[in-house]
């Protein structure tokens, strides 16, 4: 081991104070955290509310909106697995701290083209964010697996996607707020501001990883300490003969077919055919937020040692139960409110659950040097599940009258993924599928 590695190692072996501290997160694994939720906190004032701005300020239509988010998902979905390609070669810390200034400057410009009601210049800003964004995700997420391994990883990621909710539910809060004192553009520059800050104390308080050390000392492909990857072509190649991590993948993109119903479809159908109110919508997104916040780290305490495929299977199961349930409310008088709010409940456990595996098995399946590919692999397929999930959920609203016969419809994808869970489980090694 290095000099530069042994300092990065025994930097970070050592607890820190507070809170975080007590649960047995290293410094860099706190700071990752907190970091999360100023992010979160920044992009969550404003991003969540473009669809009104576009609706409100000028005037696209409900369908153009759909068409419009569509469009914009699609290349940061390429741009995840090229993110995940440069963390292994030039360094997990450098380029997600240099993703997040472009993310957090483009939503600060996206400000002013919110002043000037600009319809063409919001879209820029804003697509050029989340491509930064996405740029970004896989180096961050090997910056994590590189501190940790087995049930520590497992918790370490739990805690970042618990400080993401935390920032992101404060977001909204005070987004919603500022938008009726300030309106659209200061909110976007606060938006911006407040992500720049995130990102200064990310830049301010992490160091490199192990893995950047070696990077920065050029430890020589094909060395024993395995610093460095091959090319691309040699990472590809990798990629493509790992037959358990590919199927677990295809899975996981059937699967959020389902899954991603929760982020459109969802709440356009309680406020449509279920005939609920605005306000009683809100209360069930901030109850989602709540049962993140306190529920994710006891479920993933009583997940560790459990096969991630088993995780991820029950999820998904709990997603359709949830789904079906309202399709069934929609027609049947069984208490619209309150079947509505136990769905938010637990379509919030499969939330839990499945997050489990889709953090941590990337990282688990690859091996050292190739951590970016495999995160960045993973996000670009399951991002594709996700945006035809976007298409097939409009178009099943648009099409199918029958509440049931929507959520069934919408529920069939996870048929086949279930079937590809357990096959990839009986395939993937126990390293990799342990939680």
């Amino acid at each position: 081991m290095r000099a530069g590695e042994r300092r990065a190692v025994a930097t970070d072996s050592t607890e820190g104070s507070g809170v975080l501290g007590g649960l047995g997160l290293t410094r860099n694994l706190q700071r990752i955290t907190v970091g999360a939720g100023l992010r979160a906190f920044g992009l969550a004032l404003i991003g969540p509310f473009l669809a009104l701005y576009l609706h409100d300020v000028v005037h696209v239509g409900y369908a153009e909106i759909g068409i419009v988010v569509a469009a914009i998902s699609v290349p940061p979905l390429f741009i995840s697995g090229l993110g995940g390609l440069l963390a292994d070669r030039v360094g997990r810390r450098r380029l997600f701290l240099l993703s997040f200034v472009a993310e957090g400057g483009s939503i600060f410009l996206g400000g002013f083209a919110m002043a000037a009601h600009s319809f063409a210049g919001a879209l820029v800003a804003f697509g050029a964010s989340s491509i930064a964004g996405n740029l970004g995700g896989p180096a961050i997420a090997a910056y994590v697996s590189d501190f940790t391994q087995g049930s520590m990883r497992t918790r370490a990621f739990t805690w970042q996607r618990v400080g993401w909710n935390v920032g992101f539910a404060f977001g909204v809060s005070v987004g919603g707020v500022l938008l009726v004192v300030l309106g659209f553009a200061p909110v976007a520059w606060a938006g911006g501001a407040a992500t720049l800050v995130g990102t200064a104390y990310l830049a301010a308080t992490l160091e490199p990883s192990p893995y950047d050390e070696r990077l920065r000392a050029k430890v020589p492909a094909g060395s024993t300490s395995a610093a460095r990857p091959g090319s691309v072509r040699d990472s590809l190649r990798i990629l493509r003969h790992d037959r358990p991590f590919l199927l677990f993948c295809l899975a996981f993109a059937i699967a959020l077919v389902t899954i991603s119903q929760w982020n459109v479809t969802f709440s356009l159908f309680v406020a449509g055919p279920l005939g609920l109110p605005y306000s009683v919508l809100g209360l069930g997104l901030a109850v989602n937020g709540l049962v993140v916040v306190f529920g994710q780290v006891p479920m993933t305490h009583l997940a560790i040692g459990r096969k991630h495929t088993t995780l991820a299977l029950a999820g998904l199961v709990a997603y359709m139960l949830a789904f079906l349930a309202l399709g069934v409310a929609a027609v049947l008088p069984l208490g619209a409110v309150a079947v509505f709010f136990g769905a938010v409940i637990l379509l919030t456990v499969g939330e839990n659950l499945t997050s489990i595996p889709f953090t941590t098995l990337p990282s688990n399946a690859a091996p050292p040097s190739e951590i970016g590919a495999y995160n960045g692999a993973f996000f670009t397929i399951g991002g594709l599940g996700s945006l035809v999930g976007l298409l097939v959920g409009g178009l099943a609203l648009a099409t199918i009258s029958n509440p049931v016969e929507l959520w069934a419809v919408l529920c069939a994808p996870g048929v086949p993924a279930i079937a590809l869970l357990v096959y990839a489980g009986r395939r993937l090694s126990t390293k990799a599928n342990r939680a």
